[in-house]
């Protein structure tokens, strides 16, 4: 994931869509995150996700755990690092990380169509 870089750089791959990049860029420049920190968001959010497809809304009932996971991580997965970062990579704190997906998925405008009205 990371890599040292001669010259005090540090280099890391940011992953999931090009599109949540500028957010976790912006939530690790707001938090100094190292690779480390960085490591363990990551990871955080992956569990989160877990959480959150035990609990998913009843119209994303008939998706696979991978296909839930592979919309959480196209639809709200910039979100739900920052969230991580905010709480200081807490594990204890896996609710609000997985309730945010949850959240996010339910107010998600291309899903609506889709969701019920919990």
């Amino acid at each position: 994931m990371s890599s040292n870089i001669p010259g005090g750089f540090i280099a890391f791959q940011i992953p999931g869509p090009a599109h949540h990049h500028p957010v976790i860029l912006g939530a690790i420049i707001d938090h100094l995150a190292g690779p480390s920190t960085l490591d363990a968001a990551f990871t955080l959010v992956d569990h989160a996700i877990a959480a959150a497809w035990s609990v998913r809304p009843s119209s994303l009932r008939p998706l696979t755990f991978s296909q839930f996971h592979d919309l959480v991580i196209n639809r709200c997965y910039g979100e739900a690092v920052r969230l991580a970062l905010v709480v200081d990579v807490d594990f204890d704190r896996i609710d609000e990380i997985s309730a945010a997906i949850r959240v996010a998925l339910r107010a998600d405008t291309d899903l609506l169509g889709r969701q019920p009205s919990e």
